[in-house]
Order: structure tokens, then sequence, then C-alpha cells
């Protein structure tokens, strides 16, 4: 039992710890309305704002229509390529910067996101890559320098940690974290530009990049404390939608005139504690528990000055493994028991800017968890400052990643998967040695993600005692609708169901093992037999599936394939799904497609043979 409270904690603290470098959720993103092109300054006749685009993975240019919304940029084969007045800068020059933002490549196209105008992102179709280099989609640039030797002119590039890009013609979501050069006060650079962390599609591909330079195309070789974004317009044609930002700053909070008072006992709590109990008290030089002499049984109080730079809403953390309790000015803002193996508090206060009296109070009787007494605050979009010692939280153990490894032949895992919120139990995950993976709700017959390049993270299943039972992709995902891929068609006009019944209308019988050693799962959904299985396809481009009905339907059978907000053709057989989210191939069709408007969207169906066959089997491309 021991080993489970440890593992808890340290879990605890290694999310905390996690959190203090990557607070995208507490930052108040501003957003560039993209109603016209006002946002940027002298922007080139190739940029316009359009309301959709769509395309194929094929296409070279994007379809766009009439509206607001999406910023386009279209360079065609006429066009007089590498034109600095053909890129696009922005009004909003900025520091410190949190950028996030969706956009589409095309087939071969180039594009590139230049931090204070002169640290890039690049931004390329890389669909097919595997093992990406410094000039493939996410990753940093290198810098330039025609002095060096032929070969070596471009130096500190560093490519992705690993291709996290989609097919061309799909929306693809970058994150990232930027930190810009400091300077003294006569203008000399005291320290690089630093790129934090980049996430291309919810997979993390630099962390801590320190920059020593501007990179190449910079606008300019010099380095500021705030410039505008540039966004490369003079390559290929590129299209940017939910642009947001939030500039960063670090401010300038401590504390100071630290004292403490030491209690020691077993006390039940706050108001157990009597002055006749005080073991010693003096001056301290930080907010620290090792400051008692025990490290059970006993209370600490610190008292102290803390001091803000400005008025505003500020959020203290008090983290700990025992009791708590917190006043400022004089006013308690928190009394609270001991609840869980531990605790942390978000006190919102207002503060006035200048000093603030206040009194931390740590009560710990409980000998089976480590002590731990933790002090921060916090201000939207400025960095947290820790206020108390480092060592007065438990240092994180790191957890070792135990990755699933594909050798020559599919892997099969079962486990628990986390999806849209939901845990669930009956799900296989099959890794392919061609680098395309899913995973599969058994109780469905409903494919759930997929993805490519590395397979499994199992560390929840395997770590220690793996109470969680969860496995999580080490790719970029791919959502899918997770639902049963065959409706039986109601005589009173199509309904499709969100889920059934796993014990009274769809049963699963099990899969069979091919000679390859793909899965074939076989169902029964009210009186019909079927199977699903999959295989990568298209030199590892997608992903086939094939459905197949066992016997012939007395009832008219639909096949769904696919769900989303918006469903368009962009090919022949080629349907754009969910808002160019990912793309579906149509084989061997024998009847026309469906887009069928639902309660909450389209769903695109294809009408199964009856009485025609002893077997109807649908087959289609899952590409993304």
């Amino acid at each position: 039992m021991l080993n489970v409270f440890r593992k808890l904690i340290l879990a605890f603290f290694l999310l905390f710890n996690f959190q203090l470098f990557c607070q995208n959720n507490s930052f108040n993103v501003s957003a560039f309305a993209l109603k016209d092109l006002s946002e940027f300054n002298n922007i080139g006749k190739n940029w316009s704002i359009v309301g959709d685009i769509s395309a194929g993975f094929y296409d070279t240019q994007l379809s766009s229509k009439p509206g607001t919304g999406i910023l386009l940029n279209t360079i065609t084969p006429k066009d007089k390529k590498f034109q600095s007045t053909q890129n696009a800068f922005t009004k909003f020059e900025h520091g410190d910067v949190y950028l996030e933002m969706d956009f589409m490549m095309v087939k071969g196209s180039n594009s590139g996101i230049y931090l204070q105008s002169r640290y890039e992102v690049q931004l390329f179709d890389s669909w097919d890559v595997i093992e990406p280099h410094s000039n493939d989609c996410g990753s940093i640039y290198g810098r330039w320098d025609e002095k060096r030797p032929e070969g070596q002119k471009s130096y500190e590039g560093h490519p992705p940690m690993s291709n996290a890009c989609f097919a061309p013609g799909l929306w693809q979501h970058l994150e990232v974290e930027f930190q810009a050069p400091r300077f003294d006060a006569s203008g000399k650079k005291i320290e690089p530009a630093k790129f934090v962390k980049i996430v291309l599609n919810g997979v993390t591909i630099h962390e801590n990049i320190i920059l020593t330079g501007p990179t190449r195309s910079a606008v300019n070789e010099d380095e500021k404390a705030l410039a505008p974004i540039m966004i490369q317009g003079d390559h290929g044609t590129v299209a940017f939608k939910n642009i947001k930002y939030a500039a960063l700053s670090t401010f300038k909070v401590s504390v100071k005139d630290i004292t403490y008072e030491y209690y020691e006992g077993k006390f039940e709590n706050f108001d157990k504690i009597l002055p006749s109990k005080q073991t010693r008290k003096g001056s301290a030089p930080e907010i620290d528990y090792r400051i008692g002499d025990t490290p059970n049984s006993m209370c600490l109080y610190f008292m102290g000055r803390l001091t803000v730079p400005e008025a505003g809403d500020y959020e203290l953390q008090i983290i700990r493994n025992g009791l708590a309790n917190f006043s400022i000015d004089g006013k308690e803002i928190m009394r609270e028991g001991f609840k869980s193996m531990h605790e942390t508090s978000l006190l919102k206060v207002n503060l006035k800017e200048g000093e603030h009296d206040f009194k931390l109070g740590y009560l710990k009787n409980e000998t089976w968890l480590p002590p731990a007494l933790g002090f921060l605050i916090e201000k939207k979009n400025y960095k947290p400052v820790e206020l108390s010692a480092k060592a007065s939280l438990i240092d994180p153990e790191v957890v070792p990643l135990i990755e699933v490894p594909i050798k020559a032949e599919p892997e099969l895992i079962r486990s628990f998967l986390n999806y849209k919120g939901k845990k669930l139990t009956h799900v296989i995950s099959v890794g392919d040695p061609e680098g395309i993976h899913y995973s599969y709700n058994l109780n469905q017959a409903g494919l759930l993600q997929v993805w490519k390049g590395k397979f499994l993270n199992t560390s929840e299943m395997w770590y220690e005692r793996g109470e969680p039972q969860i496995a999580s992709s080490l790719g970029s995902l791919m959502i899918m609708s997770g639902k049963c891929p065959i409706e039986i068609n109601q005589k009173s006009g199509i309904s499709l169901h969100d889920s059934l019944n796993d014990r009274t209308e769809l049963i699963y019988k099990g899969y069979k093992l091919g000679e390859d050693r793909y899965p074939l799962f076989e169902y029964a959904y009210n009186g019909i037999r079927f199977t699903d299985s999959f295989k990568p396809y298209d030199n590892k481009r997608g992903l086939k599936r094939e459905v197949a009905l066992l016997v012939s339907p007395s009832e008219e059978i639909l096949f769904k394939l696919a769900e989303g907000s918006k469903i368009e053709m962009v090919g022949d057989q080629l349907y754009a799904i969910n808002n160019q989210q990912y793309y579906v191939k149509i084989l061997e069709v024998n009847e026309k497609p469906i887009i069928y408007k639902t309660n909450n969207g389209y769903a695109l169906l294809i009408p199964a043979l009856s009485g025609k066959k002893s077997i109807s089997t649908l087959k289609y491309i899952l590409y993304w």
C-alpha cells in the first residue's frame, strides 16, 4: 500500500512541475480578427481573407469561398517567387510570446512563421518524410553564412524530434512558446532567444532550443526586444486560421522579512495548537518546511511581506502534504483540512501594488506521507514565481517511458484508453512495422484513433503496479468517431446510432490472426454477421479498412464510413471529413455514397448490396 501512495504522490508532483513550465491553459489569448487584412502592415496582393477552403492531398492550389476567418496566401506557377514583399508582417510586436494557429499546406508547399521576423519555425509539406531534417515541417530552420565552406553554409538547424505533420490539404495545429533575447541598459545582448516549446498536432517536437542568432531569410540580422511576426508568403500556397497569441512577461514579485514559529507535537488541527507547544521561533531565509526538527508531528507558521509590482488579480498556489491555512493583510482566505494524499489550493486574490503581510501555516501529523510545502504566485500571461524553497517540495521521480516496440510483425495490445473524456475498458491497439497504428473499441466495433510514427506508451500499465492500465499513443493522433460501421436502415428512414448495446444488439465474437498477423474482428449485429479489418496501404500513407457482411441480409444495410461537422467530396471518391480534418478514399464503389445530414453534422454512408451477392464488402482508405 505504501508503494501505491508513493506513486500517486510522485505522479502529482510530476504533474505539478510539468504545469509550471507549460501554462498554455492559463494564457489570456487574443485572436487575430481576420475579417480583413488590417492586422498586417503593407501586405501584398498574394494575401486575402476567405471564408472556406478545401483541397485533396494531391492538389497544388486551394479552392476558396468568399467570407472571413481564413488568411490565404496564393502563389501560382506564374508568380515570381522569393520576393520579400510577398511576406506578411503583423502590426502586433512581441517579446516573450505564446502563439498558436491552424495552418494548411498544399502538395509541395513551403512557408514559415518567423518569431520577431527573425527566428523561423518551418512549415512544409513533409507528409511522406520518415526521418525529418531541419527543412521539414516543424523544424527550426538553420542559420546561414556565405563565408562558411560549401556544404556548411547552413548551420544550427534543429529538425523536429519526430514527424508530426499531416497530409497536404488538412488543417494542422501549431503551438509555440518563445522567449525573446534579453538586452542590458546599453543594448548589449545578454541572453539569447529561445524556443521554450513547440507542439505540432499535439506532439512536442522541440523544447528549450537556444538561438544564437536569426535564422536564414530573417528580415534582418540584428536582434531586438520587440518585433512583429513575419509569415513567409514567397514560397508557396498556405492558409491560416484561429491565430491566437498571448504576450508573456516575467513580473518581479518577492517575499521578505520572513519569520517562523515552530510547534512540535501531534495536532489534530490548527485550533489545537497551544502557545506552550512552541519549541522555537526566529527569522528564516525562505519558506521551507525543513526548518523544523522533525518531518512529522509538527506545525510551522511562516510570516512575512509579499511585494507585487502592480495591482490586479493574482493566483496563489499552496501545495502540501498535510494541513495548511493562509492569511493575507490580516484576513484568513484559506483553512483546509487533509482531504487526500496531497492538496493543491488555488487562491484567487486581488492585490494592490506594493507590500502585503501574509501568514502561512503548515501542519503535519501523518507518518506515511513525506513532508512537502510549496508556495507560488501567478498572474495571467506571466510566468509563475516560486516563493518557497525548491527543496521544500519532493524531488520528482522520473517515470521511465515504457514503449512498445514494433519489430517484424504487427503488435496487439489490450488496455484501457482515454477517449473524448471517457475511460474505455475494452480497447485493442494494433501497431504495424510500417508505422501506421490504430486503437479499436471491441465493444462497439468502433475505430477510435489512428496515428503514425512510434506506437504505444504503456508506462501507466506496467510501471510499478500500473493502476490506471491506460495506454497512450506516441504519435500525432487523428480522432475518429468510434462508432460501429454498420447501420440497419429503418423503414421510416435513416436512423444512426451513437452507441449499441454490447449485450443485446452488437455481440463481439472475437478476432482471428491471418498469416500476416493482422487481426480480423468478427461481430453479430441483430442477426447480421460481419467482419472488420485494417491494414497499411499506399506505401505507408494510409490505413485500409475492410468491412464485410458474411451473409446476405434480409434488411437494408448501410455502411457508415465517417461522421463530422462537414463532409465534402474533393476528388474522385475522395472525401474531406470534419472540415478538412482527414480524408476518406472509397475503393471498389458499387453504390453511390450518401452525405447524410444528422442532428450533429453529417455522415458518409453507402448502401450495402442486399440479395445480389452472398458477401457485400466495403473497402476504403483513411488518409491523414
